[in-house]
């Protein structure tokens, strides 16, 4: 076994996949910004300045040592749900975000984020990698991402929650099941047919 964070310490992780060359990723969310991991040195993008939570994604070796780790988020509190390795190395990562994000590595989101908690989908063409497309998911209330997973089409899946209704969603006019406006919160799922960066 192996414990993962840093200074303070207020490190949680929420998701483990295992990977193609036997080691695994491990993905949760860091209040700190450490700068070494496991003997990893330096993470390939640095926590937020000043932010709350970001999202942290840790490749670990099959010996359990670690072998890359990064931080992913902006300016408000990020934090990850799901993570999944896909072919060729590339790496989903589900979670959800209070903050716009204009920018990850250069590239602008697929979709806007909406406001309140958005839904937020990232695919890196790896851990040590560049972001190759990420998109919120959402409208003006909360809506949290637990769980998302690649389909035979080559898209994605995604389940969570949401505490309102919304009649568009990206490229959707309207949900197949509408909201049931007498309960505080509806279970959400998205199919997301999105192109690879």
């Amino acid at each position: 076994y192996t414990f993962l964070g840093g200074t303070p310490g207020w490190d949680t992780a929420y998701s483990i996949c295992q990977t193609a060359d036997g080691g695994y990723i491990v993905a949760g969310d860091s209040y700190e910004a450490f700068t070494s991991l496991g003997g990893a040195g330096t993470p390939v993008r640095a926590h937020y300045a000043n932010s709350n939570t970001d999202i942290l994604a840790v490749k670990l070796l099959p010996t359990g040592q670690v072998s890359t780790y990064t931080f992913l988020g902006g300016a408000g509190s990020e934090g990850v749900s799901s993570v999944q390795e896909l072919s060729g190395g590339h790496v989903i990562i589900g979670g959800y975000t209070n903050q716009d994000i204009a920018s990850l590595d250069g590239v602008s989101p697929n979709n806007t984020y909406q406001g309140g908690y958005d839904m937020m989908v990232i695919e890196l063409d790896s851990i040590s990698d560049t972001v190759s497309w990420y998109t919120f998911l959402g409208s003006s209330d909360a809506q949290f991402l637990y769980s998302i997973q690649q389909t035979a089409e080559g898209g994605f899946i995604a389940a969570g929650t949401t505490s309102g209704d919304f009649t568009t969603l990206q490229d959707a006019t309207g949900p197949i099941i509408p909201y049931y406006t007498g309960s505080t919160q509806n279970a959400l799922v998205a199919t997301l047919r999105q192109p690879r960066g």
